[in-house]
Parts: structure tokens; C-alpha cells; sequence
């Protein structure tokens, strides 16, 4: 459920604001003689975006720990995931992998780093995590663990079954199950089989019973979600507390006598709410709210009267906190916090005001009265007031009934983020004075342009790729080096730099048309392989083709949107030096191991959008759609997909298997596309006969027509995708990414408009000796990020000379302009 007041239920999200602490803000410590005697203390905050109470939250864990014994912080975050984590940092001592396994929205503040220094320092501590909602670890690790331990307890699962696992209670790609009775009752009895299967196991140790509630867990998330799929309605996350509410017993219950602490919302560390009255100040303060929302998003994420009803809902909440507290009674401590003003990061991740509360508010009496800090509910002289503490929206109850105390902030102000090496222009100003070779490729028996072709030296690193008129610009090389031109479906053909002016057109010839349908090509003791075989043969051989330990690489990344009169309204270039940590290997999320900085920015239109994950710092997407790095595409989910065997040709001078494929289950664990959900995925991979490295890659993704919120039509979005990959000292690594993303608006089924997404990616140059580390995630490349554009630097690298637009439909080029 999404809605600007109660971000305790928004989808959780990333804060790109930093801001230096106010200094009023409160500096007594939490009387420990009132928490001292409970066992479970647990931590709320009104939003996920309020950096004082972060910084208090950590101060009262600090105070906790030495004054009172506690060891163990749980957070709102998921179950699984931090269990691994914290299994992996008894492992290496890389206390950073909590940085994956919470929430970003905590994990990017300095006050979680703080708080995981205090951690290291104190090893007796940890974090782990009750929510049932699990993240990129738990994709990465838990399929393996399950294998394992039913591997060593000699219980046996077909792959098909694993893989059923993976996509549905890992992945939880479960579009098509909806409205599916049948499909649904298959799945679930198969839930039911591995539950069995574990009570087959006699001797149980903390990590197989983690992993068995991780199953529970998980499987509570996924019939929740299929009975949302299918319509179902429930009132605010009902089913989620009391996941992490059965998570949070299991973990007490394993760590015995251990107190604990929990780090969550305001929302769900509640107990009784249902004394929540709809009052004409609280309506008075929805309309206001509304009002600022609009002025800072121009648009509301809910109506009113959509406002109103989620408010009522809470009449019939059960948060996690009221189901602990009805089970631990007197032991349990829940202590909400509140503030009368300041900044918070509110939709959208924007600094929002906090408006100020009505005179009848607990928040404006404290103020007044110069008070912060720890209030004892059951000693406030008031049972029913006002208060701000689900979101910023004065809601008129019985608070004590809510809360056992409040902890008051008269200022908030937003989460100081981690900050990271400065982006700087200076590593790329050394290139501006290099001398440049300007050039295009074309077709020497039709003189028509061939875009897209690898332009590469045969002693260095330094390549481009031409642009759709067949142009490219490279820097200059010694002249005893040679130029190469390579193109699919042509003859490479190369050129001695000292025979090269300053311009050249390199006339190549398509290659000859041999082609041989696979299943007459006889390989390996003259035995035929199969698509999936070669795929397979590919999948196995990625350790060997493609670069396994760290580097860097530049790339020259563009990105272009046009209107529905396919005007351009917003264009970036940039060029990005990223440092790839772990080389090129596969995971949930390869954008973890990838890191970078800007070297070089220029904004071709007036419009710049500031939204980091907007234009080139879209970057980290697009890597997670390389078909090496990610999981979720044919070369490691094949079973998703009908393969058919083609041809062999020739590609930049090498034999290549040319095979065809049809997803025959699109979603989100084989394409990675998630909501709205692919309806199809075709595409080509074409694979090297020899070492059976993939060397290039086509991709077609089409999504199901939806309706978003605050669209006046239903839209329909396409993406292709076009990859390509070059060899360095025998090792493979990325060399060019084209996506072009095109939405359709439908209005009665018609196309009313038609938008146009470009992104652009380019290799330009590759380190594997004196490698340059950086610590910014290629996820926040754009993080305070301040455009200074150095007009000489593109002068003279020119890297995308005016491409021409290619548009499509089906997935099918057509050449319009």
C-alpha cells in the first residue's frame, strides 16, 4: 500500500539527501532505569526517512548495549538475509555485507555505518532480521543452502523441483499463477513436500532451522501476494506482521536469554489502534498535505478520499507489535517517535516539511513546554490526544494503547548519507589534447553505412563502436599500431596508423554466405549438439571466457527520451570509468560488485533530470541486464525457454553458432522484467563454435498493457536489446549495449502517443594492471551529483556524431529518419 502519510508502508526505497545534523536537537540519554528492566525493546520511526531518529536510535542502542546487556539488534529487513550476512562476517570479518542485507534506505546513512563500526568494535554483537520480505542475499545464497543440507541428509529433489523453488518462493515470479487454481495447488503441494522434508531431518542445528523458517516465512509471503494478485484486499500488512512477528518469536526462542532489540516503523512496533478516530483536524491536515505534495511532485500518489479509507483501516490492524506484546506482555518495551518540525525525506525521495501539529498534539505541548526525550506513556496526564507519529499526519487516539513511550525530537532534519569520493572531471582532461582519428565504415559493395561496427587497436585496449551512420571518432595510437574494423556479416579489415591522415573510411565486404544448419556440423567425436547443449557448453565455459579478476573499464554511456511529437526532450552523455571488483561473474545483482565514478558530463537539451537513477545513472540497470553478469536470461534459465538451432556464420572473423530463442514463461526470474509482466521474450545469442564464449546477444522483451496510477491511459512498453562482447588478451568482456525502451498509450486499444527511451553504452577503454579503486556503487554514480560539463573534453570526443534514430515495431528495426 503506498500513500504519503504512512510511510510505513511505502515501498522501501532509496534517500539521496544528506544535511547536516540541527544542532537543538536532543542530547540527554534514555533514563535507563525505565528500560532496564525489559527484555525487548523495540525502535520505531514515523517514516523511513528521518535522520535524527536514526541518529537517536543509534545512541540508544550504544546505551543499551553497555549500561544493559543487550547484544542483538533485529531489523525491519529480511529474515534470511541477514542471517546469511551474519553467517558470512563470522566467516571473512567483512562487517560491509550488512550494507546488502538492510534496506538502503538505512544502510546509505551514516548512522547505520556508525552503528556497524560499534558493531566490529563490540564482536559480541550482531544484527539479524525478522522481515519476510527478503532481498538480493537471499537470492544469491539460499537456493545453495537448501541443496546442501538436503544433500547432506540424503533427501533428493528432481532440478525441475529446485528451479520451481527458485523462480516462485525465491524470485517470486508468480504472474502466472494468477487466477490459475490448477498451477497454484501444484505449486503449493510442492511447498508442502520440502516442508516434509524437513522433519525428516533428525538432528536440526540453528542454521537448518533458520533455513526451514525461511521456508515458512517465505512461503507466507508468496500466498499473501498471490491473494493480492487475485484481487483480494487486506487491511493495511496484516499478513506481513505477523510473519515478522513469528520470525521475531523464532529468533528469541533460539537465542534464549539474549535481550533484543527492534529497529522497525512506527506502524508495525504498535499495539492497539483501534481506538483511531477519522476527526475533521486530522482531514484539515489531509487536504494540507495533499496540497504540499502536489506543489512538490505535481501530483498526489493517492486521492483523498483513497487517504481517508487507509486511515479507517487501521481500525483493523494487528501490527507485529501487538501481536509481541500480547505474548510477552510486561517484558517488551515499544517506543514510538515523534517530532513538531523540521525536514524528512518524504515521496519520491524529496525533503519534505513537516507541517506543524494542531495545538491538541502531545508534539506541540512538549514543544512548548522546551521538553525531548523518553516519555512514559502511562505518566502522560492525557489517555486520547494527537499525535504525528504515523507519518507526519495528526491522528486523534489512545496513545498509550499504542505505544508503552514516545521519544520526542522537537526538529527533525533528513539522514546524512555516506558520502563517497568526489566525481571529477580530472582523470579524463589528459585526453583532450590526444590526438583524434575520425572515421566511418561502409559497405564496400552497396556504399551503405554499417553501424554498429568494432573499431579496436591490435596493442592496446582502445575501441569504439560506430554510430547508426556508420561514423566513429578513436583516439590516436603510435603508428606502428594497426586499426581494425570488424562488423557481423563482414570481413575484418585493418589499417597501419602511420598511413592514416587524420580521416578514414574503411570499405569492408560482406563475408561469404556459408552457413551450415547445426545439425549437420559434427563435433566432438562426430556427435551433434543440441541449442541447449551449446548454451549449456556456454554456461560452463563463462569462468574461462570472460574476465575473472578485477578491472577497469570506460564507458561512454548516452541516453535520450522523446515525446509523443518524437521531439528530444532529455539528453546526458557521460563518460564513466567504472572498477569492476569481482570480474565479469554471474549473480542476482551484478550491479553489487561494480563501482565508478563520472569522469566527464554534458546535457544535450535544457531539461536535466536530478533523480539519480534517472539518465546515465540508469547505468546499473542496464549492467544488470548483461547477459554474462546477470541470472535472468536464457544462457541460465533455459528451461524458460524454447531454443531453436539456426546456422553457423561467420562473426568478426570467427565460426559462431547462431540460435534463436522463444521464452515459453516470460517474468521476472527469465527476463528480469517484473510489474507490469513480459507477455513475450524472443531474441538471438550468438555463440563462438570453438572456445563457446557468447559474443553477442539480442533481446526482445514486449509487457502486458497496463494502467498505472495518475496515468490518464494505459500503456504498453517494448524493449530491445542489443549486446555485443570483445576479446582482450583471450578474455571477453562487455564492449557495447544498446536498449531502446518505446511506450505505447492506448486509449480504446488505439495508439493515442508513442514515446521513445534510448540508452547508449560504449567500451572505450579497458585496465588490468594499475587498476583504480573506487568506493562509490555504480547504483549511486549520480548521488549529489553536480553537473560541470568541460566543453574542450567534447570537443574533441565527439563519441556519438548525431546517430540516427531507429525505431521499431515488434522488436523489428525500421529506419524512420
Amino acid at each position: 500500500m503506498k500513500t504519503l502519510f504512512l510511510f510505513l508502508f511505502i515501498t522501501l526505497s532509496n534517500y539521496n539527501y544528506s544535511q547536516t545534523p540541527n544542532e537543538n536537537i536532543l542530547s540527554n540519554k534514555v533514563d535507563d532505569k525505565e528500560l532496564k528492566n525489559y527484555s525487548y525493546i523495540l525502535l520505531g520511526e514515523q517514516t523511513h526517512g528521518d535522520g535524527a531518529v536514526f541518529d537517536e536510535k543509534v545512541k540508544i542502542i550504544k546505551q543499551l548495549h553497555t549500561e544493559s546487556g543487550f547484544k542483538t539488534i533485529l531489523f525491519e529487513a529480511g529474515f534470511y538475509d541477514n542471517f546469511k550476512a551474519w553467517e558470512l562476517y563470522k566467516q571473512n570479518n567483512d562487517i560491509e555485507i550488512y550494507n546488502e542485507s538492510i534496506f538502503s534506505i538505512w544502510s546509505e546513512t551514516e548512522a547505520f555505518q556508525e552503528l556497524l563500526v560499534y558493531i566490529k568494535q563490540n564482536p559480541e554483537m550482531k544484527i539479524l532480521g525478522v522481515d519476510c520480505q527478503e532481498g538480493e542475499i537471499f537470492q544469491q545464497y539460499y537456493l545453495n543452502d537448501l541443496k546442501s543440507i538436503f544433500h547432506k541428509n540424503n533427501i533428493t529433489f528432481t532440478e525441475r523441483e529446485f528451479e520451481l523453488i527458485d523462480k516462485t518462493l525465491i524470485y517470486k515470479d508468480l504472474e502466472y499463477l494468477k487466477k490459475n487454481k490448477f498451477e497454484t495447488t501444484i505449486l503449493f503441494s510442492l511447498y508442502d513436500k520440502f516442508l516434509s522434508a524437513f522433519n525428516k531431518i533428525k538432528e536440526k542445528d540453528f542454521k537448518i532451522r533458520v533455513l526451514e523458517q525461511t521456508f515458512k516465512s517465505s512461503k507466507a509471503e508468496v500466498e499473501y501476494s498471490l491473494k493480492q494478485l487475485n484481487g483480494e484486499k487486506f487491511p493495511v500488512q496484516n499478513p506481513r506482521d505477523l510473519q515478522m512477528a513469528d520470525n521475531f518469536i523464532f529468533l528469541q526462542k533460539e537465542l534464549k536469554d539474549e535481550k533484543l532489540i527492534l529497529w522497525a516503523a512506527n506502524y508495525h512496533i504498535a499495539n492497539d489502534l483501534t481506538s483511531i478516530k477519522l476527526t475533521e483536524v486530522t482531514n484539515n491536515y489531509i487536504k494540507q498535505i495533499h496540497l504540499q505534495e502536489k506543489e512538490l511532485n505535481n501530483h498526489t500518489e493517492n486521492s483523498l478520499v483513497e487517504t481517508k479509507n487507509e486511515i479507517n483501516e487501521l481500525k483493523y490492524a494487528v501490527p507485529m507489535g501487538k501481536i509481541l506484546k500480547e505474548y510477552y506482555k510486561d517484558d517488551l518495551f515499544s517506543l514510538g517517535f515523534t517530532s513538531y518540525s523540521g525536514n524528512y525525506i518524504g515521496v519520491h525521495d524529496k525533503a519534505t516539511p513537516i507541517i506543524t501539529p494542531p495545538e491538541q498534539s502531545i508534539e506541540t505541548n512538549l514543544y512548548k513546554e522546551n521538553k525531548n526525550g523518553l516519555i512514559i506513556l502511562k505518566n502522560y496526564p492525557k489517555e486520547e490526544f494527537y499525535s504525528s507519529s504515523l507519518g507526519y499526519l495528526p491522528i486523534l487516539l489512545k496513545w498509550r494503547n499504542a505505544y508503552d513511550g514516545i521519544y520526542f525530537i522537537p526538529k527533525m532534519y533528513i539522514p546524512e548519507m555516506v558520502s563517497y569520493n568526489k566525481n571529477s572531471t580530472t582523470n579524463a582532461v589528459s585526453n583532450n589534447h590526444t590526438e583524434k582519428i575520425e572515421g566511418s565504415v561502409v559497405n564496400k559493395s552497396t556504399k551503405e553505412p554499417i553501424a554498429y561496427a568494432d573499431i579496436y587497436y591490435k596493442s592496446n585496449n582502445k575501441s569504439v563502436v560506430s554510430n547508426a551512420k556508420g561514423e566513429f571518432t578513436i583516439s590516436k595510437s603510435n603508428d606502428t599500431d594497426y586499426l581494425i574494423v570488424s562488423s557481423f556479416g563482414y570481413r575484418n579489415d585493418s589499417i597501419q596508423i602511420k598511413d592514416i591522415n587524420s580521416k578514414i573510411t574503411f570499405y569492408i565486404e560482406p563475408s561469404e554466405e556459408e552457413s551450415f544448419l547445426l545439425d549437420e556440423i559434427i563435433i566432438e567425436s562426430k556427435k551433434a549438439l543440441s541449442a541447449k547443449e551449446i548454451l549449456k557448453k556456454a554456461r560452463l565455459n563463462v569462468k574461462n571466457n570472460y574476465l575473472q579478476s578485477p578491472f577497469n573499464q570506460n564507458f561512454y554511456v548516452s541516453v535520450q527520451s522523446y515525446n509523443e511529437k518524437d521531439i528530444l526532450v532529455y539528453n546526458e552523455e557521460a563518460l564513466i570509468n567504472t572498477f569492476n571488483k569481482d570480474g565479469m561473474r554471474n549473480s542476482s545483482n551484478p550491479h553489487k560488485g561494480i563501482y565508478g565514478e563520472i569522469l566527464q558530463f554534458k546535457n544535450g537539451t535544457k531539461n536535466h533530470n536530478k533523480d539519480k537513477w534517472s539518465g546515465i545513472g540508469n547505468l546499473w540497470v542496464q549492467l544488470n541486464r548483461d547477459i554474462i553478469l546477470s541470472k535472468a536470461n536464457v544462457l541460465y534459465r533455459t528451461n524458460s525457454y524454447d531454443l531453436e538451432n539456426k546456422e553457423t556464420m561467420e562473426y568478426d572473423g570467427k565460426s559462431v553458432y547462431k540460435i534463436n530463442f522463444t521464452n515459453n514463461s516470460p517474468g521476472v526470474y527469465s527476463t528480469g522484467y517484473g510489474y507490469p509482466a513480459p507477455e513475450s521474450s524472443v531474441g538471438t545469442i550468438y555463440i563462438d563454435t570453438e572456445n563457446f564464449a557468447i559474443v553477442r546477444y539480442e533481446h526482445c522483451v514486449v509487457r502486458q498493457p497496463s494502467q498505472y496510477k495518475n496515468a490518464k491511459y494505459p500503456s504498453q512498453t517494448y524493449h530491445k536489446i542489443i549486446e555485443t562482447y570483445k576479446e582482450i588478451n583471450g578474455k571477453y568482456v562487455l564492449n557495447f549495449f544498446k536498449q531502446i525502451d518505446k511506450t505505447n498509450y492506448l486509449k480504446d486499444d488505439k495508439i493515442t502517443a508513442t514515446m521513445y527511451r534510448n540508452f547508449y553504452l560504449m567500451s572505450e577503454d579497458i585496465e588490468m594492471e594499475s587498476i583504480k579503486k573506487y568506493d562509490r556503487p555504480i547504483i549511486n554514480l549520480k548521488q549529489n551529483f553536480k553537473p560541470n560539463p568541460d566543453i574542450e573534453f567534447w570537443k574533441k570526443n565527439n563519441f556519438y556524431i548525431e546517430d540516427e534514430e531507429y525505431k521499431y515495431e515488434n522488436c523489428n528495426f525500421i529506419k524512420v529518419k
